[in-house]
């Protein structure tokens, strides 16, 4: 058994990087070589209202984990007020005045509202979330059918490892299937589920 061993005196990053100019591959997907035009005013417009999108969810999530943590904290203080309640026998003095703390307690904190209102920013920040996820378009490149670019793949073509979508694949000749990216003839289509 032959095993490889790194000299401690070389950085990782710079063995990959000369690794890679060495194939003379591009080190990223932006490293082409090919020089960077300048966006037009709508691609400008939209990346700053993207921004400002994701400064919006930005707050929703902090004010979500704010409003969370006064909750959180809000419940804890009345449950042990409801315990030292507990403590007193049914009728003194001491219990009517702790009873009396509850109430005004609860009337102050707001703990339904406060929970009702972490509920809706929940929900805000999910659904802010999805259409942020969505603006992803080079990871959306990546699940969408090669052939059509039009629906997400669900197939994953044996033994190349190529993914289409069915309707595309149902489309080619059933005589003579081969991979419409490589040509190879598949033994078999593996359906295949995304987590999204």
């Amino acid at each position: 058994m032959q095993f490889a061993y790194l000299d401690d005196a070389i950085p990782i990053e710079s063995m990959i990087g000369s690794l890679l100019q060495d194939l003379r591959l591009p080190r990223s997907a932006d490293d082409t070589g090919a020089p960077e035009v300048e966006l037009t005013n709508e691609w400008k417009e939209f990346k700053q209202t993207l921004f400002e999108f994701q400064q919006e969810y930005a707050k929703t999530r902090k004010e979500a984990s704010d409003v969370s943590y006064d909750v959180k904290h809000k419940t804890s203080e009345l449950a042990a007020l409801k315990n030292m309640a507990s403590i007193f026998t049914d009728g003194s003095d001491l219990k009517a005045r702790v009873s009396d703390m509850i109430q005004q307690f609860e009337i102050d904190n707001d703990i339904p509202g406060l929970t009702s209102r972490l509920e809706e920013l929940r929900g805000t920040a999910a659904a802010q979330r999805r259409v942020l996820e969505g603006t992803n378009a080079e990871a959306q490149v990546k699940f969408q059918c090669f052939v059509c670019m039009d629906r997400y793949v669900d197939l994953c073509l044996d033994p190349c490892g190529h993914v289409l979508c069915n309707t595309c694949w149902n489309r080619l000749p059933t005589t003579d299937r081969r991979c419409p990216g490589c040509r190879s003839a598949p033994r078999k289509a593996i359906k295949i589920f995304t987590l999204s």
